[in-house]
């Protein structure tokens, strides 16, 4: 061996026995197990008054709130803390626990701590929160108290000026627990992942959002949701965010029952909704691209309001902002696509009316914004269709505004196909209408804007059979209703911002009857075989005259021709009628001649001629009716009854004096029905109703029972 490596050796104290390690790093590794069993020994005893610590520092810091660390671990070699079993609780209401973390782990990374910066990740394991409704009202009322204003303008630029840090959050299995009113469901949020990255109080002047964010978590059980993003959760007044949110599968019901709200009329269903949330220094705006309704089921049953109600609120009422203005003060909000797929809709007209059934309800609304559009703008497109009963059909294709004001604006084509009368009965019953059948389709365009328009192009009834119900219980209700009706139809056809148009109109093979149940007996008049034309109906003088031709069988045996032409009402009606039946067989009448003359016949023919202008408030006009070969007594027929021998006199052998063609054996009075008007106000089909019921009464009757 040289001089040279033996006086190397001999430097570094290596020995000649086969040890290689000098004795100088020999000490130093002794040196340093020995500062790490003295550092853990250390962090072993400083476990506890470091937990007391941290605990009672958190207590001290957290008004009406308590925290309870149940262990914490200290790793110096790691520079991480674990905490075990942390608990919070609102001092007023400390059940339930407001949060339960059975581990948390605080982790510093080692290599910030060189350029000055603090950096550590934040690990929550299998979390729960929960929280009830007193506990968030106890919270809100607390926060009350205190100056929001100006604690917001605190912590933010407190949090500032701290010393420079940077950290990631995340937490593992989450999970979190609602309960609202004692009568709801609680809401639970399960398998609650949370990654938050780049937390810093020192971003880069470049980055409005610094941090990374993404959220998982199961809503209601199977509902999935998912929030992708970035966010400032330093930015003042309130934390910024710029982020995706997907929401998949949400259960209707379980959603109303969780908030306590079962009484909406939507029961089941599941919404999907996918879009992007921007809330930040400069931008905030909210846009759902997709928003999907699936299997819906509505129930409504329709409950009209109490006289007077509307206006019990007085001013106060108007005080209140419509709902579209509370939407139009809202951040900027765009929906691009609404859908309802697949749902079905119950109507009850009364609560315990038989229920309307409306199934495959499929519609769409695109490009849908709170932003106050102008006069005749129809920002959405607005498309759907239902079946209606059996094979009925709705369709509609147009255009929308929902957010106008008073009410939604809508410009859209109407098409009703195949629908079967008899399922929409039970509405019509309601007002004493009942429908055996029928076959309706209609198309038409409807525009609401401030004003509406109703152009009724066509419609065909096929089949109808209808008969309107005069009953004892219900005269005064249906006086009420008729004097509703005519109301509201004087009113709007004199209203200029309603017009209704009807291009052709047709009735094939149908029947329409009264029938009468406040009288003994009861009776039922009716037109059989009924078909009718009506071409160019509207409340506007600009668009002409309508004209109506009607041809049936009366009582199901008289050949009967109605022909009118109406004028729109500007200011008072304005038409010309005529009536022509004859050849009906008058025993069809014996129930209402029973009703109303306790009169019978055997056999005879009846016949009416009518001719009726109303114009310049001024009736002119008469009704004519003409008996021919009428048979008021059979003996066989009458013999119990004690006045059938005088009734016979009275009308054979009295009317029978008023003969213009006795070979013929024809009756014949003519009644003149003209005259001014007595109600300026009353409108065109009142006046029909009028003069149908005078000319039977006062014309026809008597031919019958005058001297009975």
């Amino acid at each position: 061996m040289s001089d040279a490596t033996e006086t190397i050796r001999h430097r570094f104290g290596v020995r000649d026995d086969g040890d290689m390690m000098p004795r100088w790093l020999k000490w130093m590794a002794v040196g340093m197990v020995a500062l790490v069993a003295l550092v853990l020994a250390a962090a072993y005893f400083a476990d506890e008054p470091l937990r007391r610590y941290v605990e009672q520092s958190a207590n001290r810091s957290m008004d009406g709130y308590s925290l309870h660390i149940g262990t914490l671990d200290l790793h110096p070699l790691t520079l991480s803390v674990d905490l075990h079993d942390v608990v919070v609780r609102q001092k007023a209401h400390p059940d339930p626990q407001l949060l339960d973390i059975p581990k948390l782990v605080i982790d510093a990374r080692i290599a910030p701590l060189l350029t000055g910066k603090v950096a550590a990740d934040i690990h929550l394991r299998d979390p729960v929160v929960s929280v009830t409704r007193l506990q968030m009202d106890t919270a809100i009322a607390q926060g009350r108290e205190k100056s929001p204003e100006a604690d917001q303008a605190v912590w933010q630029d407190q949090v500032r000026d701290m010393v420079p840090f940077e950290s990631a959050f995340f937490i593992k299995n989450g999970a979190v627990s609602y309960a609202g009113h004692p009568a709801a469901e609680p809401i639970h949020v399960t398998a609650l992942d949370v990654v938050v990255r780049h937390v810093t109080n020192r971003p880069e002047q470049s980055l409005v959002y610094p941090a990374e964010m993404h959220v998982t978590a199961n809503l209601l059980d199977h509902a999935e949701v998912e929030i992708t993003g970035r966010a400032d959760p330093f930015a003042k007044p309130l934390p910024a965010v710029q982020v995706g949110i997907r929401a998949d599968q949400l259960e209707i019901d379980k959603a109303l029952t969780a908030a306590g709200r079962t009484d909406l009329p939507i029961k089941s269903g599941s919404v999907s909704l996918a879009g992007h949330i921007e809330y930040g220094p400069s931008e905030r705006a909210v846009t759902i691209d997709s928003v999907r309704l699936m299997r819906p089921a509505i129930e409504y049953v329709n409950q009209p309001a109490a006289a007077g109600t509307a206006a019990a609120g007085g001013d106060a009422a108007a005080e209140v902002p419509t709902w579209q203005k509370q939407m139009l003060a809202l951040v900027p909000l765009s929906i691009r696509e609404a859908v309802i797929d697949d749902g079905t809709v119950t109507y009850r007209h009364a609560s315990q009316a038989d229920p309307i059934h409306l199934r495959g309800l499929t519609a769409s609304v695109h490009d849908v914004r709170n932003v106050a559009s102008k006069k005749g703008e129809y920002p959405s497109r607005v498309q759907g269709r239902v079946r209606l009963g059996e094979q009925g059909l709705v369709e509609i294709d147009g255009r929308g505004d929902l957010f106008a004001q008073p009410t939604p604006a809508i410009d859209a084509r109407v098409r009703l196909d195949r629908l079967r009368l008899r399922d929409v009965a039970p509405i019509a019953k309601a007002y004493n209408v009942h429908i055996h059948d029928g076959l309706f389709r209609m198309e038409g365009q409807v525009k609401h804007d401030r004003g509406t328009m109703i152009a009724l192009e066509s419609f065909l009834l096929e089949k109808g059979k209808v008969d309107y119900v005069y009953k004892p219980e219900t005269q005064e209700k249906q006086r009420r209703q008729v004097r509703r009706g005519v109301t509201k139809a004087a009113k709007a056809h004199r209203d200029a911002s309603f017009v209704f148009r009807m291009g052709h109109g047709k009735i094939l093979s149908s029947e329409v009857g009264f029938i009468n149940r406040t009288t003994e007996p009861d009776y039922r008049m009716f037109l059989a075989d009924l078909n009718a034309d009506m071409d160019n109906f509207s409340n506007r003088l600009e668009e002409g005259t309508g004209v109506v031709k009607v041809t049936g069988k009366f009582m199901g045996s008289g050949p009967t021709v109605m022909t009118g032409t109406f004028r729109p009402e500007k200011p008072r009606p304005d038409f010309d009628l005529a009536v022509t039946i004859i050849r009906t067989d008058v025993t069809a009448l014996n129930e209402v001649l029973r009703a109303y003359g306790n009169v019978d016949t055997h056999h005879g023919k009846f016949a009416l001629f009518s001719e009726l202008t109303v114009h310049n408030n001024r009736i002119d006009g008469y009704v004519k009716p003409l008996f021919r070969d009428v048979d008021v007594y059979d003996p066989d027929k009458d013999q119990d009854k004690a006045l059938s021998r005088q009734i016979y006199k009275a009308v054979v052998g009295g009317v029978m004096s008023l003969l213009e063609n006795q070979p013929r054996d024809e009756v014949a009075t003519k009644a003149d029905m003209s005259g001014a008007l007595d109600n300026p106000e009353v409108s065109t089909w009142q006046i029909i109703a009028t003069l149908v019921q005078n000319a039977f009464f006062n014309a026809i009757l008597p031919g019958f029972a005058g001297n009975t």
